[in-house]
Formats: structure tokens, sequence, C-alpha cells
């Protein structure tokens, strides 16, 4: 009896977790719009994946796609992959990094060794529409914050 009721109960914990995961990758999907008017990013959900792209204005008003993001879950780990592209004079820079995180926290750690140190999401309190996104350079130093807002559609 013992044996089920423990069964049971692990089930029932594994169900939480992925629904909690599932919910918290919910909150992501859509565009959203940086509040300086910078650009904005649009995330997706494909087989248990959080991809994300993002996109910055020029001063013409064109998008060009800066960022591919992408966050699974790895076990008890998060994985989030960061691959930026940066044009310098007539070449195209592409810079990767890949990031820890704990779940369900959405705080991760770079594990390259190289910048940036921390990338840290939060949504607003009482505003799901409102998505918070924190990078440190270096440990002691005072994160950068985007603020972004949901595009309703």
């Amino acid at each position: 009896m013992k044996k089920i009721a423990y069964l049971y109960i692990s089930l029932l914990i594994s169900f939480n977790a992925l629904a909690q995961e599932i919910k918290q990758a919910e909150k992501f999907i859509g565009t959203w719009n940086y509040t300086s008017n910078l650009g904005s990013e649009v995330w997706k959900l494909e087989e248990g994946v959080l991809i994300g792209e993002a996109y910055r204005r020029n001063r013409m008003g064109d998008s060009t796609k800066v960022e591919d993001i992408r966050i699974k879950r790895i076990g008890k780990l998060t994985s989030h992959e960061w691959i930026t592209y940066n044009i310098v004079e007539d070449s195209l820079l592409i810079n990767s990094s890949t990031f820890i995180g704990q779940h369900p926290k959405l705080e991760f750690f770079n594990v390259d060794g190289v910048t940036p140190y921390s990338i840290a999401y939060s949504f607003g309190f009482l505003n799901r529409n409102k998505l918070i996104i924190n990078i440190k350079y270096g440990a002691k130093e005072k994160a950068i914050r985007f603020k972004l807002i949901r595009v309703k559609s």
C-alpha cells in the first residue's frame, strides 16, 4: 500500500512540475515591444523548447534580426542558449553563449566564461503583459534593464 501511495505522490509531483513548466513558458509566447521603441521580440513554443527572436529597429524604421534564444529544460536545470548577430563594417559577427539556471527561476548564469555574466527574466506582478529582462555584465555590476510590453492581437 505504501508503494502505491509513493507512486501516486511521485506521479502527482511530476505532472505538477510539467504543468508549471508549460504554464511558465506560455507567459513568454507572443510578440513583445521594447518600451524604448528599440525593437521587438517574438517568442514561441516548439516541442518543449521556448524559442525567441529579437529584432532591432534602426532610425529608418527597418528591423534587423539580432538574437536567437533557446530555453529548454534539461533534468533539474534550464538551459538558455543565446546567439547574437552584429554587423561591423561589412562583416557579420556571430557570438553564442550558454547559460544555465535552476527551475523554476528565470535567472541564468553564463557557463562559457564570456560576457554577459547573467540574464534574468521577470514578469509584472499584477501585469502579465509586462516583461523585464535584466542583463549583468559582471557579478557585482548593476543590471541593465530592458522593459517590454506584450503586443495585443
